[in-house]
């Protein structure tokens, strides 16, 4: 049963010789039942274009709905597209320079409630993307360890690589 709040009501005393009542033990259970443990983290910058996300699931959860969008609000109110999963994962593509708002409810149709709502966690992708590290070439002559020549490497259109340099 989902609670936020618990009230406790002392019906008698230990046989009415007090006026007062205590609590030798009580305990309270806590399944968690809402995604948690964000990976990436909530916050993370630079994540990949093609990241997986991931999370922890809730213990009664059989599907996950993982909302996802640049507007942070239409995450929030659940307007945002939906896609229903049943691992906890989830593969996308994303844009370059941008900010993406997640959220992920888990349901469970058979359960009251059907669906428990997750926070809203939030990611920034990388800036750019390294087509070659062109600073790593260098000037290290053919056939000698460390050698990394940039016109060694990439094909001159000449149809031959040279091996030394002029």
């Amino acid at each position: 049963m989902a609670a936020k709040n618990v009230r406790i009501t002392a019906n008698s005393n230990w046989r009415g010789i007090l006026k007062q009542y205590g609590l030798s033990e009580v305990r309270f259970l806590y399944i968690p039942v809402s995604a948690r443990e964000p990976n990436p983290a909530s916050g993370t910058k630079d994540v990949s274009i093609d990241a997986t996300l991931s999370w922890r699931a809730g213990r009664e959860a059989v599907k996950h709905n993982v909302y996802l969008s640049t507007d942070q609000q239409a995450v929030a109110d659940g307007t945002a597209p939906v896609v229903g999963v049943t691992s906890p994962t989830y593969a996308t593509s994303l844009d370059l320079a941008s900010t993406y708002y997640w959220r992920i409810d888990e349901v469970n149709d058979v359960e009251t409630p059907t669906t428990w709502q997750g926070d809203v966690w939030n990611l920034s992708t990388q800036e750019y993307l390294v087509v070659d590290d062109f600073e790593s070439y260098n000037d290290t002559p053919s056939g000698q360890a460390g050698s990394k020549l940039v016109y060694a490497t990439w094909a001159d259109g000449f149809g031959q690589r040279p091996t030394a340099r002029p």
